[in-house]
């Protein structure tokens, strides 16, 4: 199966007064929700889907426990998650407190299966 695509017009935020040009863009088939993965994988397995639900939902809060406190988390061939901060730049090191953090965001990184995946894509307009 291919993955879908379309078209969209941006503006170079650097040169507003340029012509907008013309992007490929993911056409969205869609959303599945932690429950339907949890049915999906339970199909797949000798585990129910409540189990795996469950087992999904402490994984959940485990990561948010360990990113807050400032750890990587690696899966093997899955990948690592990570947080990432964008702040102010200061001039001197002493200038660099939190009140300079504008955000915070979690950075996914895939492991080698989904990076093999990713090469082997194809594409269809949509």
């Amino acid at each position: 199966m291919a993955v879908k695509y379309k078209v969209i017009k941006k503006i170079n935020p650097l040169k507003k007064d340029d012509p907008k040009k013309s992007y490929a863009t993911i056409a969205s088939e869609g959303e599945i929700t932690l429950k339907q993965i949890s049915k999906r994988i339970a199909a797949m397995s000798t585990v129910n889907s409540g189990d795996v639900l469950a087992v999904l939902d402490l994984l959940v809060q485990v990561m948010q426990e360990e990113l807050s406190n400032g750890k990587t988390l690696r899966f093997g061939d899955f990948g690592s998650f990570a947080l990432s901060l964008s702040s102010e730049g200061k001039n001197t090191d002493d200038e660099v407190t939190a009140a300079v953090i504008k955000a915070a965001k979690i950075l996914f990184r895939p492991g080698s299966d989904l990076k093999k995946m990713l090469a082997t894509l194809n594409y269809q307009k949509a």
